[in-house]
């Protein structure tokens, strides 16, 4: 008899057909191990990234949200020069009401046509 060769056959034997299976079922075992551990890691990286953008985005409204405040506290002080505080205010409430409703008005119609082309195309 040869001596072992790394795949644990005799050298001068040739393979067997069950140790052929046997190593195929190993490989595919290994090749779906390798599938999950990558998946894992894409889900990983995937989370890491949409968390860093979300944190990102978090702070950039907050910053816009200071911004608005100042800017009408700012058109406040303006409009108090020629009108009562509480018409000031009241300006000021309407004008930011008409613009946020307009604003939800382009937001749902989008939204109903975005989810109308994913029916088309099969997708909901």
């Amino acid at each position: 008899m040869g001596a072992p060769a790394a795949n644990g056959l005799l050298r001068d034997e040739p393979p067997t057909v069950a140790s052929a299976l046997d190593r195929m079922v190993d490989a595919a075992q290994q090749v779906v191990v390798d599938q999950v551990v990558l998946a894992r890691l894409d889900a990983q990286a995937a989370l890491a990234t949409a968390v860093r953008d979300a944190s990102i985005l978090a702070f950039g409204g907050i910053l816009l949200l200071f911004a608005w405040i100042v800017a009408m506290a700012a058109l406040h002080g303006l409009l108090l020069h020629r009108l009562l505080p509480e018409a000031s205010l009241g300006i000021i409430a309407g004008g930011n009401a008409i613009v946020g409703a307009i604003l939800i008005g382009l937001g749902v119609g989008r939204l109903s046509r975005s989810g109308q082309e994913g029916d088309v195309n099969g997708r909901t």
